[in-house]
């Protein structure tokens, strides 16, 4: 998006859409992840200001160019007979020619379609989202609209897309994908599952996974990298715009590693992926965590396995039974992760965003620095140990941090100190070449979905 202004065309926006515009908020507004006491939240690009609020009932955001608009409202649905008269309203209200996608969002109804108000100057096109919030103590139809002038619909498209993918339904979602990926996720047919096999140590995983899942993930990492381009020119937003860009990323696929994560945990407890049978005692509980000792000794949940030959077979474990152990003995499940991922296939393609997607990373075992990063943090939180993403644009790399015990150098961030963790080379936590080492040279980001 470019940063001309544009201002009549701003008042045409105004005029056609019937934005209520209370007042102005500073053009140097930084957009950051905006909450309603209605309980959802958006996640816009950098850039995004918010213009003018109503209430609790309508906020108005203006893009980086003064031109893409995000407008949010809320409408009574006593107002309605149904989700569907609400939907058919605003269609004839809008536009009579378009035409809705029906889907699930959050678990419950959400309409997504393409619209076009006015013609010549006076145009304007964008993406209509409507949602049921049925699950909120006041139940409301919530209208989302990312626009811009018609003429600049193809070049802003990426940017509002991107908007709208930023929200979510509540606290709940937050960590899951937006309306956008969530409708693209929900027009694949059923079936898609393939058998994988995944080497962990000396355990043998074998599991199902569904590439259309990556690809859906690809798509939005290919999308995002384009918002992110035009940031290289404005260096006070590129660190902020980047952190975003991961943001999304991680929503788009850390619920499609939940099982996984749990096949892994289950063979490191277990002891199968050091080539060990099950003999009822964990890995060694880290030091520094002497009150969680109590952990070591647990026995397996149902449906653990209490043998694994080497090499032989699956792991497996219950879903929904509880996990055990791996926060008494966080460095050591962070050790055998760190090096799995250090066993990927280094891959890079720097004619596009440069970036596997976390679900292709983790099931085929290849990516580049950033992509095996993302996949540590994801699994490490299912496990309740806190992990992010440091980048160095310096570097032009990226590294796993951990806030875990124990010696090793450490990045200081958000008044933590994290343990650092290379994943291209076969080191331990901790070990960082020492022509990285300045921690001027990297920022750090975390994920607290």
């Amino acid at each position: 998006m470019n940063n001309t202004n544009r201002p009549r065309q701003s008042r045409i926006l105004t005029v056609v859409l019937g934005l209520c515009l209370l007042f102005a908020w500073p053009a140097s507004l930084v957009a950051e992840e905006f909450s309603s006491e209605r309980g959802f939240f958006i996640d816009l690009p950098e850039g995004y200001q918010l213009l003018a609020e109503g209430g609790a009932n309508q906020f108005v955001f203006i893009g980086p160019d003064q031109t893409a608009r995000l407008e949010i409202k809320i409408f009574d649905p006593g107002r309605y007979a149904s989700f569907s008269a609400f939907a058919e309203a605003i269609k004839a209200q809008l536009d009579s020619r378009m035409q809705y996608q029906s889907y699930d969002y959050a678990g419950r109804g959400a309409r997504l379609a393409n619209f076009t108000r006015g013609s010549g100057a006076a145009g304007v096109s964008g993406h209509l989202f409507l949602f049921n919030q049925t699950a909120a103590e006041s139940p409301f139809f919530l209208v989302i609209m990312s626009y811009t002038v018609a003429s600049r619909f193809d070049a802003d498209d990426d940017f509002l897309r991107s908007a709208l993918d930023g929200f979510s339904a509540d606290g709940t979602h937050r960590g899951q994908p937006g309306p956008i990926s969530a409708a693209a996720l929900a027009s694949l047919p059923p079936g898609g599952l393939q058998p994988q096999r995944i080497r962990f140590g000396e355990a043998v995983i074998d599991l199902a996974w569904d590439p259309r899942l990556a690809a859906v993930a690809q798509d939005l990492v290919e999308r995002e990298f384009r918002v992110l381009l035009p940031y290289a020119e404005v260096p006070e937003l590129l660190e902020s715009a980047m952190r975003r860009f991961y943001r999304l990323v991680y929503r788009q696929t850390a619920r499609g590693l939940d099982e996984l994560g749990l096949h892994l945990s289950a063979a490191w407890e277990s002891g199968a992926w050091k080539g060990e049978a099950w003999t009822g005692v964990e890995a060694p509980v880290d030091q520094a965590s002497p009150a969680a000792g109590a952990a070591a000794t647990r026995q397996p949940p149902a449906g653990q396995p209490t043998t694994v030959p080497a090499g032989a077979g699956s792991v497996s474990q219950a879903s929904g039974q509880p996990r055990y152990g791996i926060p008494a003995a966080s460095r050591a499940y962070v050790a055998a992760l760190l090096a799995w991922t250090q066993s990927f296939v280094y891959e890079r393609d720097p004619a596009g965003s440069d970036v596997v997607n976390p679900l292709t990373a983790a099931f085929e075992q290849r990516g580049d620095c950033d992509s095996r990063a993302l996949v540590l943090a994801i699994l490490l939180r299912q496990e309740s140990v806190d992990a992010g993403v440091m980048i160095s644009l310096v570097h032009s790399h990226a590294l796993a941090m951990f806030d875990v015990p124990g010696l090793g150098a450490r990045f200081p961030y958000v008044e933590r100190q994290w343990l650092v963790g290379e994943t291209t080379a076969a080191v331990t936590p901790g070990q960082i070449a020492q022509s990285q080492s300045d921690i001027a040279d990297w920022f750090g980001i975390t994920f607290d979905y």
